[in-house]
């Protein structure tokens, strides 16, 4: 949820940030911010190819977390070299984290699953960039611009650093039951 809501924070934003950061309202400046941002993305995606999943996912949510802290430093500080470096960063961790997720899921989702897993994950995804992006455009014009911003990078930095901690938080797993088993247990603890 967190790479997506920053490609919504950027797509839904970037342009009145790059506005108020650059002093530039040209669309081309906006789009090449954009370019940053997809391009540092694809460059994740291509710099971490050949590392395991459990890795890129890390790297990708500390690109996040210290690229969306930047940017925040940036906007504050009406900083265009920090707001650039921000979105790069972030971008990186956008596509980083990306390559991580479809290789986590496509590893552990069965052949005849895959469909159906992608499919519930690009709809959680796409909720995650979709949603943020309409409350961000709401609140901006009742809350303004810097407040709107600020809150939803904050979020954008909760989500990312629950993911890293999610990553290495050890899970307890339930041993697979087999049906002798299933069987030898009383009614009551099968249900």
């Amino acid at each position: 949820m967190a790479l997506w809501a920053v490609g919504g924070f950027h797509l839904s934003l970037g342009p009145a940030l790059t506005a108020a950061v650059l002093g530039e309202r040209s669309t081309v400046i906006a789009g090449a911010v954009i370019a940053v941002l997809t391009g540092a993305g694809a460059l994740g995606q291509l710099f971490l190819q050949r590392t395991t999943p459990l890795r890129i996912l890390s790297y990708g949510s500390v690109a996040l977390i210290a690229g969306m802290l930047i940017t925040l430093i940036g906007v504050a500080a009406t900083a265009p070299a920090a707001y650039l470096i921000g979105t790069a960063l972030a971008g990186f961790g956008y596509g980083a984290s990306f390559l991580g997720a479809m290789r986590s899921l496509a590893a552990r989702a069965e052949p005849t699953e895959r469909a159906a897993v992608f499919s519930v994950m690009f709809l959680i995804s796409y909720l995650a960039f979709g949603v943020p992006a309409v409350v961000a455009g709401v609140s901006a014009t009742h809350l303004g611009l810097a407040l709107t911003s600020s809150g939803y990078a904050v979020v954008v930095i909760a989500l990312a650093l629950l993911a890293l901690i999610g990553l290495y938080v050890p899970r307890r797993r339930k041993a697979p039951r087999t049906a002798e088993t299933a069987r030898s247990q009383p009614a009551h603890q099968s249900a």
